[in-house]
């Protein structure tokens, strides 16, 4: 053991507890529930968990098909272990294990920089950074899978670089293993798995029995879970599996149609929740006005009638599936004739749109999702945004925030260019960034913690370049 890496691990704990916990203490009782952070997804997340160790269904408990696989397993798992020790400890235990989780990372960021050959001054300096500035940390105290997402990215990473040194039964296992509980936690971070089929490709003929064994470990448990949502109601539902006709609720296919509309011009997910909660509940024209007024002016003085009469639609059939939610549990396929057609015509002005603003769809609103997640401090937690607001000590960190995460983007990107870096490093980033590419242009309207998932990708690679920038700088 390190014990240098150990005690920044432990002293980096600490400091995440003491600043969490003023953090909690500032909350109301709404949001500071059960020890930890409450939003509007928890829910979602641990409710499965618990309504299987009563009922033995694993489901949340909303109404509709995509309350059995809303949510991937992973979390929900994570807590039904926590429940199974105290149900009533289980929010307390919950986030023991998550606290713990995040000093394990630390401690393992600083062993990937060392497989990485980075000088021992930077792997310290380097592993407390990461350790103590919260940015890497703001999920821990939230009951969401983010909350462990540091510990499963670093891990992963750490895996990679042990296996690429020595390819035995035992770290193929381990990685395996890690990648498949991942994958069961956020199926997005599958993209870290290229580095590792690269790295089978290049020793196929002698590593071929232990890539089945790798592809069982990894695939196998997320592919069991798809199998069983098919069963559910005999269809594939993908990874993102939110909308259904079946959904006693706002989530059905018609708000999908909508949200492929305000994605030609929106990329913030605050601004087009608010506006679609809204419609949701209100039909009065002057709700559908506000609702245009967001809408960018060019597209607004072109398309502003069809879409004022879209929005209408949207809110008359918004009201006869509210009435409809009272009679019934599930809807049938179809049994909302309005909804069907509303969808028609919103599928097809958003087809006109993207035909006439083409610009703006392809490039515009994806660099404005782009900007939403670098030119941000994230600092999300609300003694930054509100108690400590104005405090010049903490703009000034606000400040330091921004300018070093936009440092970490800048480098990772120049990282992909430099041939004679660490191979893992530069394959990992490219699939970071691909990964990226996807949330920008396909998604679009995204939190900014989907972002999160990538900090302790590009820290790494930032300081693999910096190492490889100074080693250069002595050695000429």
């Amino acid at each position: 053991m390190n014990l240098r890496l150990f005690w920044i691990s432990i002293f980096s704990t600490l400091l995440l507890v003491v600043v969490n916990e003023y953090n909690l203490s500032e909350l109301n009782n709404t949001q500071n529930k059960n020890q930890l952070i409450y939003t509007a997804d928890q829910p979602s997340y641990l409710a499965p968990a618990l309504n299987f160790k009563f009922t033995g269904v694993w489901k949340d408990n909303s109404v509709g098909f995509s309350s059995y696989y809303q949510r991937p397993p992973g979390y929900g798992f994570l807590f039904f272990i926590a429940h199974s020790f105290s149900n009533v400890n289980a929010f307390l235990i919950l986030k023991i294990i998550q606290i713990l989780l995040f000093g394990v990372s630390v401690y393992l960021f600083g062993l990937t920089l060392n497989s990485l050959k980075i000088k021992q001054k930077t792997i310290y300096i380097g592993t407390i950074a990461y350790g103590i500035l919260p940015f890497f940390s703001t999920f821990t105290y939230f009951a969401l899978s983010e909350s462990i997402l540091p510990f499963t990215v670093i891990s992963i990473i750490y895996l990679t670089l042990r296996f690429n040194e020595k390819q035995t039964l035992n770290s193929i296992f381990i990685l395996g293993l890690f990648i498949g509980l991942a994958l069961l936690i956020r199926p997005q971070i599958g993209f870290l798995v290229l580095p590792v089929f690269l790295l089978f490709l290049k020793n196929f003929k002698k590593l071929s029995v232990h890539f089945m064994l790798f592809v069982a470990l990894a695939f196998l448990p997320f592919l069991s879970w798809n199998v069983r949502n098919y069963t559910v109601n005999k269809e594939w539902v993908g990874i993102h599996p939110i909308y259904h006709y079946s959904n006693n609720h706002m989530y059905r296919p018609l708000h999908k149609n909508m949200s492929d509309l305000f994605r030609i011009w929106e990329s913030n997910s605050a601004s087009f929740h608010s506006n679609m909660a809204m419609l949701f509940k209100d039909t009065t024209a002057e709700t559908r006005n506000s609702v245009l007024r967001s809408v960018p002016k060019k597209i607004r003085e072109k398309y502003g009638q069809d879409l004022n009469t879209s929005f209408k639609f949207y809110q008359q059939v918004s009201f006869a599936l509210h009435n409809n939610f009272e009679r019934n549990n599930y809807l049938k396929e179809n049994e909302i004739t309005e909804e069907i057609s509303t969808s028609k015509k919103i599928a097809l002005l958003t087809s006109k749109i993207k035909a006439d603003f083409w610009f703006t769809h392809h490039f515009i609103t994806p660099t404005s999702a782009l900007k939403e997640f670098v030119a941000s401090s994230h600092l999300g937690l609300y003694i930054y945004q509100s108690t400590l607001k104005g405090n010049t000590i903490m703009e000034i960190f606000r400040w330091s925030s921004f300018i070093f995460l936009g440092l970490l983007f800048v480098c990772s990107l120049i990282t992909l260019f430099i041939s004679n870096i660490n191979k893992i490093v530069r394959t990992t980033l490219f699939a970071a960034f691909i990964y990226l590419s996807y949330l920008i242009y396909f998604q679009r309207m995204n939190e900014e913690r989907y972002y999160y998932i990538l900090f302790p990708l590009f820290f790494v690679g930032s300081i693999t370049l910096l190492n490889h920038f100074f080693d250069r700088k002595r050695s000429s």
